[in-house]
């Protein structure tokens, strides 16, 4: 069997870790730039020039929550697709089932993070 038959074959493992990776990553810096501007305790821990940098940046954070979205249906897309059938019987459905977990960890703590903004906002 040649490389590109094997790697055919496996999940796409590292495509659904930088997905939901991205995801979170995107999801916390909204919450961390939507935070500035209504918490009073982030001008003590970021200062004031801090505050007012983050508060700048402020009317991006509606693209970064889409964004964050948009990575966790690429992660689940990664996660859940077909894999090729194996006539010989060497794809392995254990790893498939990690990556699933690891695409709704993320999925968990993006909505968590987006519940915990929108509470601030109201």
């Amino acid at each position: 069997m040649s490389d590109a038959s094997r790697q055919e074959t496996k999940p796409a493992g590292g495509r659904v870790i930088g997905a939901t990776g991205g995801a979170v990553g995107l999801c916390t810096l909204a919450a961390a730039l939507g935070t500035c501007c209504v918490a009073p305790w982030a001008v003590s821990v970021v200062g004031v020039a801090g505050a007012v940098a983050l508060a700048r940046f402020a009317f991006v954070t509606p693209f970064l929550f889409v964004g964050s979205v948009a990575l966790l249906g690429l992660a689940f897309y990664f996660a859940y697709r077909p894999l090729p059938v194996c006539a010989d019987g060497s794809c392995d459905r254990t790893s498939q089932r990690r990556f699933r977990w690891i695409a709704w960890l993320g999925a968990f703590l993006v909505a968590g993070t987006l519940v915990a903004a929108l509470v601030q906002y109201l």
